[in-house]
């Protein structure tokens, strides 16, 4: 009888949807994000993986595997497909396309209890600082700080117990997974004193055969709801040792809960087909809604960004400068403003024509992104001129990303081969500064290199 209501329930209620089986790695010691324990997929990522499975009717096989370097070796080999839970770069990029951001969460600097704080990197001068070898930050700071000393280690765990014996004196890591390990391994006299200026941003990356799929997996993101996610959070972030269960106690309490499961499942069959009528009808108000969210969404972004370049306007730029005064005027941070001025461009315009110069300023915004940092804001000021604020970074830093500008700038190649320079001029905010004195002290070190003959960076 069970067996018959069953069989009638689930054949009136669903229709079978064609999967595709796709093979994945993960990171096999990084939870509370992702893990293998007795070569079972755990962690966040799984969770996330059952619902994009649920919602999307793709299916996935575990690869299991050693390592993150193993694994990021078998997705360039083909052998996986898909990884749950990893930032994008540069480099992955080149092997990978991402769904949109699943989960964010800072990266941080840990160190000694007893040792100096350290809020940034900056900061540091000859301290060993342990990295995970294949990891994101890793490539953040051989690109942004050069000079800081990498000890390389095998997992954040590791980099945590060496950190703890004194054989490193800073470690970095996603928030999540190192407050975990201090606190699973007792290590209260390590302390998170600083971020590196660099989040985690966790997608999906699959490879690039497979790119295909990534709008399916983005819908299926789209259709995680919040009180979801805020579940997943609270479950891997209070992670508890799950004692043998009592089978029979089990056997005698599921037993009246699953007759009450069946009448609520014979309950639900019966209403599911006026349910689909309002269903029907909730659909169409929905895409009435996404059109004019969309809508919404572009004029919002129109009156923040330059629509020739894409970057900020002149008054999201403002705005911005504004808040990094008030964030010096309390002591949070450091920031140094850097503005550009293309050299002789109104007569590259008129030699050239105008579209040849809107060429040109779309190439120079563009090289602008590649030089600067992640965390670094870009806007166009007016005409020829440009703004990059550099959270965190001092004169000497500013100056570093000038010089990666003025690089670049001579060996790329513009529109009608035009020949592009700029000039530059740098200036640290101060705390009983207004952003008229800011933007004034770089406009006029930007017209002392002018006055040294062009192409030059001059700081005040």
């Amino acid at each position: 009888m069970i067996i018959a209501v069953l069989t009638w329930l689930f054949t009136s209620t669903s229709q079978a949807q064609s999967t595709q089986a796709l093979n994945y790695c993960v990171d096999t010691n990084w939870l509370p994000y992702e893990g293998l324990q007795d070569n079972r997929h755990v962690g966040m990522s799984r969770d996330y993986l059952d619902l994009i499975s649920q919602y999307s009717g793709l299916e996935f096989n575990l690869i299991t595997t050693q390592s993150w370097v193993e694994s990021l070796q078998q997705l360039q080999n083909g052998n996986c497909h898909v990884t749950p839970f990893l930032n994008q770069t540069v480099q992955r990029s080149t092997f990978l396309d991402f769904s949109q951001v699943i989960f964010k969460a800072p990266n941080v600097i840990i160190t000694h209890s007893e040792g100096t704080p350290i809020p940034n990197l900056a900061m540091i001068k000859t301290e060993k600082v342990g990295v995970v070898k294949g990891y994101r930050q890793h490539e953040h700071i051989n690109k942004y700080y050069p000079d800081v000393p990498i000890y390389e280690v095998p997992t954040e765990q590791a980099g945590i117990r060496l950190l703890a014996a004194g054989d490193i004196d800073v470690m970095v890591g996603s928030m999540h997974t190192i407050m975990e390990h201090i606190q699973k391994n007792g290590l209260s006299e390590l302390r998170i004193t600083g971020w590196i200026g660099l989040d985690d941003e966790l997608r999906v990356g699959v490879i690039k055969e497979y790119s295909h799929l990534v709008p399916a997996i983005d819908q299926a993101i789209d259709q995680i709801s919040a009180q979801q996610h805020n579940d997943i959070y609270r479950r891997w972030n209070n992670v508890k040792i799950i004692k043998e269960v009592d089978v029979w106690l089990t056997a005698k309490i599921a037993g009246p809960i699953l007759v009450l499961l069946i009448f609520l499942l014979i309950r639900h069959a019966i209403t599911v087909r006026y349910r689909n009528r309002i269903e029907e009808k909730n659909r169409a108000l929905e895409s009435l809604q996404s059109a004019l969210k969309k809508k919404n969404d572009r004029l919002h972004y129109l009156s923040t960004h330059d629509p020739l370049t894409d970057l900020y306007n002149r008054v999201q730029i403002t705005a911005e400068a504004e808040e990094h005064i008030k964030r010096k005027k309390r002591g949070i941070n450091e920031c140094s403003l850097v503005f550009i001025d293309i050299d002789d461009f109104k007569h590259l315009n008129d030699y050239y024509g105008h579209n040849v110069g809107d060429a040109v300023l779309e190439q120079f915004a563009a090289l602008l992104k590649r030089c600067a940092r992640e965390t670094d804001i870009i806007g166009r000021w007016g005409g020829d001129e440009f703004v990059v604020l550099c959270p965190g970074a001092l004169s000497s830093e500013a100056e570093r990303f000038a010089l990666r500008l003025q690089k670049e700038l001579d060996q790329a190649q513009f529109a009608q081969n035009a020949m592009v320079s700029c000039s530059i001029g740098l200036s640290e905010v101060s705390a009983d500064d207004s952003i008229d004195l800011w933007l004034e002290r770089a406009d006029n070190a930007m017209y002392q290199a002018k006055s040294a003959g062009k192409h030059c960076i001059r700081a005040q």
